[in-house]
């Protein structure tokens, strides 16, 4: 009887403490879970959102790269966009811990980009940053803001993960300028099912292309069309 009773002792404390185990893994999972924002356009015109888009993409891109960081898709993302909705409600809506959100207003090759991450549950900002750059220092910036947010967030970063993170594809502003411009015509295709769009975006594809030859994601957003 008394073995009997120490046993179910046992069991019992092994339970609560594998349970506790468990909550803790999933709260450490939970603590590193983010969804990227649409950055918002705050260009004079208002005629820079296929830039602000892009940037949204690109660091979304750079981000999936880290495998421990529980990352909320673009499609999720950008269904988010324009609706005024604060982030404590987003995140609650979806179940992460973090949001990134952020602004962009570009004049010319003059870029503002103004970024944060703000920790949900309590409307926190973990990290923020306003870099004031021409253009050219656009891969710069992207590649900062990631490093950033894997920092703040406690993700490993080894060489080969920040080597992967940072790869945008081309050195050529010009030639990255053109692709997004073609990414907004893509994206736009994808959603309204306007096949024209897709030929639009090719066109700029191909720019992008002629400028930078092994720009390989140029390439490969150019064949969707076939």
């Amino acid at each position: 009887m008394a073995s009997a009773v120490v046993i179910a002792f046992l069991t019992v404390v092994f339970w609560k403490y594998n349970s506790r185990q468990s909550e803790s893994g999933n709260s450490s999972l939970q603590d590193k879970s983010l969804i990227v924002l649409p950055f918002t356009d705050l260009s004079p015109k208002k005629d820079q959102e296929w830039f602000s888009d892009g940037l949204t993409e690109e660091l979304l891109n750079s981000l999936a790269s880290l495998e421990d960081l529980k990352l909320i898709s673009r499609t999720t993302s950008f269904s988010f966009k324009n609706k005024g909705l604060s982030a404590k409600r987003i995140a609650d809506s979806i179940g992460v811990a973090n949001v990134l959100e952020g602004s962009v207003r570009k004049i010319g090759d003059q870029l503002r980009v103004t970024v944060q991450l703000i920790k949900a549950n309590n409307d926190s900002h973990l990290w923020s940053h306003t870099y004031e750059y021409t253009i050219d220092s656009v891969f710069k910036i992207q590649a900062d803001i990631s490093k950033n947010v894997a920092n703040t967030l406690n993700l490993l970063l080894d060489d080969h993960t920040l080597e992967h993170m940072h790869t945008i594809g081309t050195n050529s502003i010009e030639a990255y300028q053109e692709y997004l411009k073609g990414k907004a015509f893509y994206n736009e295709a994808h959603s309204s099912g306007d096949f024209n769009k897709l030929i639009d975006a090719n066109k700029l594809f191909e720019k992008a292309i002629a400028i930078s030859p092994n720009f390989a994601e140029a390439y490969y957003d150019h064949a969707d069309v076939f």
